[in-house]
């Protein structure tokens, strides 16, 4: 489980900084003083409860999230996965034990009528149950003081019921709550367990009563309530539940959905993505668009030592650039040529047709670029913004239509060569996710337009992982060159990043699956 992994991940870092602080900051000046501690977060997980059992005396804790409560307080989590026609004969399986406490049953459903399919269906296999609807009169008092009266162990009080009679009724004693129709928001949800807030039970103070009842929430899955079945999985995963086997593939589908995305840019840049949950990109290898079926054909090393070339700087270790060919250099022959025939006014002919994704010449300066246009707008105007892409360094911008030149074909040829770099191991301090700008700035006016020396690690499509990244000056008068500087060791010296060991690691687990195909043999470098 991903989550609850970053999660004990985070725990233990935490637990790391206050064991310091109780060790080498609690002194004898410090001993009588108060000490106070207070964590915010949006999330409850189990892993929290260490902390707070192992450095606070006497918690106060306030989660105004009831589905968040539901975790903290050790709700059973079970899922029914099963087809709409079948989820009576379902639920009636359900409600088929006899326990040793008393049982106090709310099935919550969606509407009236499935209110009476249901009280039928209970009362046709002897099980005695109320019902409560906005449609029908119900003595709420007479009720209430059937539910509170003495029991004896074993026996079963159940209420079949719709949301909106929730309010009215305001238990919180229930023992078991079962989703017979599944709740159409996280609020009612979390309002549906908190009917059995009486029962939560938290591991996080000493108990002696070992005797509790554990609350019982039972979820019943359908084809209808698909859409939701990802927020429920995520949801069971926190839970620390057991997820059905019809279910165990639904995460991974959701991923492949996500196949036509780039891959994730933190996966790339730290080795994780600590909100995939949300993250739009990808986080698997796609075949068709990482493996190198492109590479071949740009005549360009892509493993070994190599010149790197870095042209456009995004952040303190992601770069777009070109790998420079040390015996001959195709791309500035080409550059040259390009700017020889552009420097002949009567060969600037603007392009009469823009088409996305076609290569044009663009003129920057003085100096003379091969262009793709990536986004159009509107074309009702003569002449219309437009986002190119400079396709041998990598960076875009905005233009107008009327500034592209018409590229002879000669000049296409050659591929683009813009490669995207990822500098390894050091990632930002605090476990941010982004780069502090300092550092950044830093990075790039140092690199930019510089040529390094660099060992490939990994090669993905057009990235390529770099470990390390130096520039190397050559003494001429000693007729020798020495390392000036490491890229990754000045991004430690700024004290904005730390050392990330795992990153390689983490990018040679993704490629695990697919180490079987030849044109990966790359990644023996790993």
């Amino acid at each position: 489980m991903e989550y609850c992994f970053a999660a004990k991940q985070t725990v233990i870092q935490v637990s790391v900084i206050l064991g310091y602080y109780k060790k080498n900051l609690f002194n004898e000046e410090w001993k009588y003083s108060p000490h106070q501690i207070i964590a915010v977060g949006t999330q409850w997980n189990k892993h929290i409860g260490i902390l707070i059992k192992e450095f606070m005396n006497d918690p106060y804790i306030v989660i105004t999230a009831l589905e968040e409560a539901s975790i903290y307080g050790n709700v059973q989590q079970v899922v029914q996965h099963c087809v709409s026609s079948e989820r009576t004969a379902v639920l009636l399986k359900t409600m088929d034990f006899t326990p040793n406490n008393l049982q106090k049953v709310l099935v919550f459903t969606n509407s009236v009528d499935e209110v009476e399919i249901v009280h039928k269906a209970l009362k046709s296999n002897s099980i005695f149950a109320f019902k409560i609807h906005k449609e029908m009169d119900f003595n709420f008092k007479d009720f209430l003081e059937h539910w509170t009266k003495r029991f004896s162990s074993g026996s079963r009080v159940v209420l079949v019921l719709t949301d909106d009679c929730m309010q009215f009724l305001e238990i919180t004693d229930a023992s078991c709550v079962i989703h017979f129709g599944f709740p159409s928001s996280p609020t009612i949800f979390g309002q549906r367990l908190y009917s059995m807030s009486d029962n939560f039970h938290t591991m996080i103070k000493d108990s002696s009563d070992q005797d509790h009842r554990q609350a019982r929430s039972v979820i019943m899955l359908t084809e209808n309530s698909e859409c939701h079945t990802v927020g429920i999985l995520r949801f069971l995963e926190r839970a620390e539940a057991d997820i059905p086997p019809g279910l165990a593939g639904v995460l991974e589908a959701e991923e492949k959905k996500k196949f036509a995305r780039p891959l994730c840019i933190y996966l790339k840049m730290f080795g994780n993505c600590k909100n995939r949950t949300v993250c739009p990109d990808r986080h698997q290898i796609n075949l068709q668009t990482d493996m190198l079926q492109n590479m071949a054909s740009k005549t360009i090393q892509t493993s070994g030592y190599v010149t790197v070339l870095p042209l456009h700087v995004v952040s303190a270790t992601n770069y777009f650039g070109r790998i420079v060919d040390k015996q001959k250099d195709q791309y500035t022959i080409l550059a040259g040529e390009i700017n020889e025939y552009f420097n002949e006014t009567s060969n600037r002919v603007v392009a009469q047709k823009v088409e996305k994704l076609a290569l044009y010449g663009f003129c920057e300066k003085t100096v003379f670029h091969r262009v793709q246009v990536i986004e159009t707008s509107s074309k009702e105007e003569e002449n219309f913004n437009i986002k190119i892409k400079y396709v041998d360094e990598g960076r875009t911008s905005q233009v107008q239509s009327s500034q592209l030149l018409h590229l002879p074909a000669r000049f296409q040829h050659l591929p683009p060569q813009a490669v995207e770099f990822v500098v390894c191991r050091v990632k930002p301090i605090d476990n941010d996710t982004e780069w502090n700008p300092r550092v950044t700035r830093y990075i790039h006016q140092k690199i930019e337009r510089k040529p390094h020396e660099a060992k490939v690690v990994l090669s993905l499509g057009n990235t390529v992982w770099i470990d390390p990244m130096v520039r190397v000056t050559r003494l001429s008068d000693l007729k020798m060159y020495v390392n000036e500087y490491s890229v990754r060791s000045e991004i430690l010296s700024t004290g904005l990043g730390t050392d990330n060991p795992e990153h390689i690691l983490q990018l040679q687990k993704l490629c695990e699956h697919v180490k079987l195909f030849s044109h990966t043999k790359n990644l023996e470098l790993l």
